[in-house]
């Protein structure tokens, strides 16, 4: 603490305004390396100076969360929740913790991936665990498209969690992930069983070579009408799952 007076000291006199690219490099770079995901999100926004230092750290992550539908979109970055919310005239509207929700021209997806771009496409870029549910079929298709566009490259990955409805696939998210990197899946999702039935099941597996395997999936049947807990329940069944090669998925 006394090191950081003492800089300060230095660096400004009582008049002076503070500017971060006043201070010396070495403790901007310090201060930063401090800083959780969502916040160095903002300080790449604040100034090129304080953009550079973000970029010039490791950029190793523990979780991001994220709950897709048409309305609006919850990202969960390490705890702290970020909404994207679609406003009138496909204008989005962007709401963090304890800040004024601010809007931006252009839809909320693409806000969504424009923040993600900001650090993802460094090529260092490594997450312990990334979650997807999609909780509609146009969110769905909308994501499929916009990720080919706007994220045509791979990131590293240790463990994903992906829940879907039926007719959708992990296709588009396992897409994004450099599967050799990957570790393990989770999955809770619903697919058609008859004409009146859902089957809703949850997979886990873990990567052997190029195969996910040793995959245990619990499953129930359950009427289309009715609402899908997606918690644990004691009615699921148990069985060893097939084991999937990664680099042979259905399309």
């Amino acid at each position: 603490m006394e090191e950081l007076n003492s800089v300060f000291k230095n660096t400004f006199s009582i008049r002076s305004k503070a500017n971060f690219s006043a201070l010396p490099r070495e403790l901007v770079d310090k201060i930063v390396k401090k800083t959780d995901l969502p916040s160095r999100l903002a300080l790449r926004k604040v100034s090129k100076y304080l953009r550079s230092s973000v970029d010039k750290q490791v950029p190793r992550y523990k979780s991001v969360g994220i709950i897709i539908n048409s309305k609006c979109i919850k990202v969960d970055l390490e705890g702290v929740a970020i909404n994207y919310t679609n406003v009138k005239y496909d204008k989005c509207l962007v709401g963090k913790p304890g800040r004024k929700p601010k809007k931006v021209d252009e839809d909320n997806m693409n806000a969504m991936f424009d923040d993600f771009l900001t650090f993802m496409s460094n090529p260092a870029f490594r997450l312990q665990r990334i979650g997807i549910t999609f909780t509609d079929d146009a969110s769905y298709e909308k994501f499929e498209k916009l990720r080919e566009k706007r994220m045509p490259f791979q990131i590293a990955v240790d463990s994903l969690f992906f829940s879907c409805n039926p007719n959708q696939s992990m296709n588009p998210v396992m897409d994004m992930l450099d599967l050799y990197k990957l570790i393990k899946i989770e999955t809770d999702c619903l697919e058609e069983e008859s004409y009146n039935t859902l089957r809703h099941y949850k997979e886990s597996y873990v990567h052997i070579g190029d195969l996910l395997v040793d995959g245990v999936e619990m499953y129930e049947l359950v009427p289309k009408e009715a609402p899908v807990n997606q918690k644990e329940r004691k009615t699921m069944k148990q069985r060893h799952g097939k084991p999937i090669n990664l680099f042979k998925r259905n399309s």
